[in-house]
């Protein structure tokens, strides 16, 4: 017996990843272009979705820049923390750190970029 089909998760899943890829596009945008250089129209375009599909999901390009920021604020925690584990203590730490960011920037150009962008 198959199970019953959900609307309203297969909603909530499309909405998840339409997030998702938006957060994706906005950070690689604002990471390597800047963000004053980053149109929703453009981003949108990009998607091939509609500009008001984007703020249905953030209500303004600074909303989306508040969720691309958080994104990638935990996505450097979890390559920090998953860097820490089984290190020792002192310089090890700190080269485990310095080795993860490497690595997170490596998988993550547009991260570094970002970091650059949001501290003007």
């Amino acid at each position: 017996p198959h199970a019953a089909c959900d609307l309203s998760t297969i909603w909530s899943v499309a909405e998840a990843s339409t997030s998702a890829r938006i957060l994706d596009a906005a950070l690689h945008a604002f990471g390597t272009a800047g963000y004053e250089a980053t149109s929703l129209d453009a981003l949108a375009a990009e998607l091939g979705i509609r500009k008001q599909t984007i703020l249905y999901h953030f209500s303004s390009k600074e909303q989306l820049l508040d969720a691309v920021i958080d994104e990638a604020g935990l996505e450097l925690i979890a390559a920090v923390g998953g860097g820490l584990d089984g290190v020792g203590p002192g310089w090890e730490r700190v080269e485990a750190v310095v080795r993860a960011v490497f690595r997170l920037a490596g998988r993550r150009p547009e991260l570094p970029g970002l970091l650059r962008e949001v501290s003007r």
